[in-house]
């Protein structure tokens, strides 16, 4: 048989596997059953079909497999494992991520919107505790280091999804450029030089500590409860908008 036949013949064979391969989803699509249905193989198996479905059920068990999303690379390569190297709390030690914990993040981080891809990171690092007991998560200004502690997975407390916005949000006021940090400072009626904090309503209590934790509270509920936002403190959800 000459090359050339045999490019054909494999040509037209791949063809009708993508063909049947097509079909046979399409006939399971069809059926309405749930992948999260403990007995999908069976009910897939029991399924009619005909003369040009009746292979599809030996794919049952594939069809019926749950299909893993892709991570985003972008965010996959920011979880890290070790210590930061200039972590400047040297008495906080590191702990291995679990893969269970790396999956919370990283669903976390692939809802994110886009544009903090723009904020500087240069690594999530899993850590036991902090020296501020039941803190669940710090930055480092710097090095541009995102920590994650014990803590910031007690679900009983806190929302990994939460905790880890509010500290990408800390890092982003930090970069942002003075005329866009003094418009959040002047729309807010942050008065610098003194040490009293804003007038006005506070969308919680840590934000009143300063300027950078009023902003990174606010971005968290403007992305996890806007309306209470928008109700309790309007200037907050207007500038971020």
């Amino acid at each position: 048989m000459s090359p050339l036949i045999n490019i054909f013949l494999v040509s037209l064979l791949l063809s009708n596997l993508s063909w049947a391969g097509e079909v046979c989803q399409n006939w399971f699509d069809r059926s309405g059953i749930k992948v999260s249905d403990k007995n999908c193989v069976d009910k897939c198996l029991t399924l009619m079909t005909d003369m040009g479905t009746y292979t599809c059920p030996n794919q049952c068990e594939i069809f019926c497999k749950p299909k893993k999303c892709e991570r985003n690379p972008y965010w996959k390569s920011k979880i890290k494992d070790g210590k930061p190297k200039n972590w400047d709390v040297k008495s906080e030690k590191n702990v291995s991520w679990t893969n269970a914990e790396k999956e919370t993040i990283l669903d976390a981080l692939d809802r994110l919107p886009d544009v903090l891809k723009s904020v500087p990171i240069s690594g999530i690092y899993r850590m036991e505790k902090s020296v501020f007991p039941a803190n669940p998560g710090s930055t480092n200004p710097l090095s541009q280091d995102i920590v994650l502690y014990n803590s910031a997975f007690d679900k009983s407390f806190f929302d990994p999804a939460r905790i880890i916005t509010h500290e990408i949000a800390h890092l982003m006021f930090q970069n942002f450029p003075k005329k866009e940090r003094t418009d959040y400072e002047t729309t807010m009626k942050w008065n610098l030089d003194q040490s009293s904090s804003r007038p006005g309503n506070f969308i919680n209590f840590r934000a009143k500590e300063n300027v950078d934790e009023d902003y990174a509270n606010n971005f968290d509920y403007f992305l996890y409860d806007s309306q209470n936002l928008k109700n309790e403190v309007p200037a907050a959800y207007d500038w971020l908008q």
